[in-house]
């Protein structure tokens, strides 16, 4: 409960204090967080270790202090987003590929947007629902409720929809692509532990295949993308085309090589900037020695696992 009473705390706070002044403040706290979180330290920088494995220990290091700084930037634009006009929000963010989502749109089966934990990706999905896009978000669940809900409300103040993670709403996702609607997911952290081994960097992991299988079963686009944050903390989108979904008539294998087209475009995405993926989990934490042996070869010379069951397919989340 401490940090719901913090949150509402700042939500008051920042009403009066300027964004500049609040933004240095958060750097500050990002870099105590790095340095006395040891925890939170070991995980960005083991995570950092696979993106740039020949990088040295004090690059990775800046990188994994400059990655807590930006998460907790990213918790003050969400209590921010509560005290912003459509007008301030426009002027925060700027949008590139945009007509790939009206184009994919006009096809009448949906629209998946994924991506990772990249940027400011809680306040960037904002500028979507306030342009007048019927969007969803499903958003992992945090305890206790109570800031589970708070946390949802702030990022519910624009029209952006939460679904809970979790096959409760598997009709309301279905119901939502049918009604040509848009889904964000998120693929680079499997918090339900239902993923598929995937390549990823230098060794494969988990990851959730919802989105592929979603689209595979439903027709819906599938639009990989991504968000930066900019130096003035202001926010620049880029969505790329629908990806070339492969379609053999193995569910199986289909999905194992349309997530690995995702888990490459993730790669590029990460590589270009480092410092914005905001994870602070180990990514790379599980020892796949008897799974990479009893599974089937993928590309690269790495080895997957079986697809689960289709009733957890919505298990990715933002």
């Amino acid at each position: 409960m401490k940090t719901y009473y913090l949150l509402r705390i700042a939500a008051y706070l920042v009403r009066f204090v300027p964004h500049r002044v609040v933004y240095w403040i958060c750097s500050i706290i990002g870099g105590v967080i790095f340095t006395l979180n040891w925890r939170v330290r070991e995980a960005v920088l083991d995570n950092m270790g696979h993106v740039l494995p020949k990088a040295t220990r004090q690059l990775r290091r800046v990188l994994g202090r400059r990655i807590v700084r930006n998460v907790v930037k990213n918790y003050y634009d969400v209590i921010r987003v509560t005290t912003m006009s459509p007008a301030e929000l426009e002027r925060s963010i700027t949008v590139h590929g945009l007509e790939h989502v009206e184009e994919a749109l006009k096809q009448g089966n949906g629209v998946i947007i994924v991506s990772g934990h990249i940027g400011n990706f809680s306040i960037v999905a904002q500028l979507a629902a306030a342009r007048g896009f019927d969007v969803s978000v499903v958003a992992e669940d945090v305890e206790p409720p109570k800031l589970y809900d708070y946390v949802n409300h702030l990022r519910g103040h624009f029209g952006l929809k939460m679904l809970k993670l979790g096959s409760s709403e598997v009709r309301t996702i279905y119901r939502l692509l049918r009604n040509n609607e848009i889904l964000l997911l998120a693929i680079d952290r499997d918090v339900t532990n239902d993923g598929i081994l995937v390549p990823f960097f230098d060794q494969p992991t988990h990851m959730p295949h919802g989105a592929v299988a979603l689209a595979l079963r439903t027709g819906a686009a599938i639009l990989p993308g991504y968000t930066v944050r900019l130096p003035d903390n202001t926010s620049v989108v880029i969505i790329d085309p629908p990806l070339d979904l492969e379609r053999t008539g193995d569910r199986e294998e289909d999905v194992r090589v349309n997530m690995r087209q995702l888990a490459e475009t993730l790669e590029r995405y990460i590589i270009e900037a480092p410092d914005q993926w905001v994870v602070l989990q180990k990514i790379w934490d599980k020892d796949y020695t008897e799974e990479k042996a009893a599974g089937a070869t993928g590309q690269n010379g790495h080895n997957v696992e079986a697809v689960p069951s289709e009733q957890k397919e919505p298990a990715s989340t933002f």
